[in-house]
């Protein structure tokens, strides 16, 4: 009895040992940081074999920040270069990284030019292979971009030149420069008492506005004295502002705006 134990036991042992000898691919997202606004911001996506077996064919995807142009989707900024494993896909990088040896890694760059925008602007990395894996719960990373914005402090009398477009769920002004002729302007005097005026605009038409940083601007368009239109941005570099214009009229539409001093 005693021997048929302790066989039984060394055979569970080696079936468990067996069961657990699998590769297990982890990708982790690194980005340089204090990367000011529509400077190439340079990410690092790294794919790490943890498990004790070689992982094979293994295939990276990079979901880059979308637009919310219609009916084509954009990626929401700039990429300016790219790992020569990786292709781009409409609004993704697909890198074939072959095989990944147990215990070692491999690494994957680009370099991506990241607008202002109201919305989060995220970058997914999710990995596969085609061996077996220990856990595939460590298959994706996400990273969200913190943008550095410029100063423009904003004097008594300066006149701003506003670039807008108009849409549904649209969150940066880049999304209107993808679609140039949907751009119109306005133009506006800023007043050191915190008011603003037009010069062509129908009476009644004024404003207010203020900057709590040098690097941030928020106004509100009023008419007859009720609010229509609130803009909140951020310094964008040149004296400009760029930021998402909300209608206190409607729901649906959103504008997003470029607002240079001249």
């Amino acid at each position: 009895m005693i021997v048929r134990t302790l066989c039984f036991s060394a055979a569970s042992l080696l079936f468990a040992t067996t069961a657990h000898a699998r590769a297990d691919v982890v990708v982790d997202i690194d980005s340089s940081t204090g990367d000011y606004v529509y400077d190439a911001v340079a990410y690092d996506v790294t794919v790490s074999n943890v498990g004790n077996r070689n992982a094979d064919n293994v295939e990276l995807t990079i979901q880059l920040p979308e637009t919310a142009n219609s009916p084509t989707v954009y990626v929401m900024g700039n990429l300016v270069a790219a790992d020569g494993r990786c292709s781009q896909v409409d609004t993704t990088l697909v890198c074939s990284l072959g095989r990944v040896r147990k215990g070692k890694s491999s690494t994957v760059w680009f370099d991506l030019e990241l607008p202002q925008s109201a919305a989060p602007l995220e970058v997914e990395a999710s990995v596969v292979t085609s061996s077996r894996e220990n856990s595939t719960s460590n298959n994706d990373d996400l990273h969200t971009a913190s943008l550095a914005y410029f100063d423009a402090a904003i004097q008594d009398g300066d006149f701003m030149h506003i670039e807008h477009c108009t849409g549904q769920n649209l969150t940066a002004f880049f999304e209107c420069t993808l679609s140039p002729s949907s751009i119109s302007f306005h133009e506006a005097t800023f007043h050191g008492d915190g008011s603003i005026s037009f010069a062509n605009a129908p009476l009644g038409y004024d404003g207010t506005w203020a900057q709590s940083s040098d690097d941030h601007l928020e106004f509100t368009y009023r008419f007859n004295g009720v609010p229509q239109v609130d803009f909140v941005g951020d310094g964008v570099g040149g004296g400009c502002f760029e930021g998402l214009s909300t209608f206190t009229n409607s729901s649906t539409y959103v504008s997003p705006y470029s607002v240079c001093i001249q």
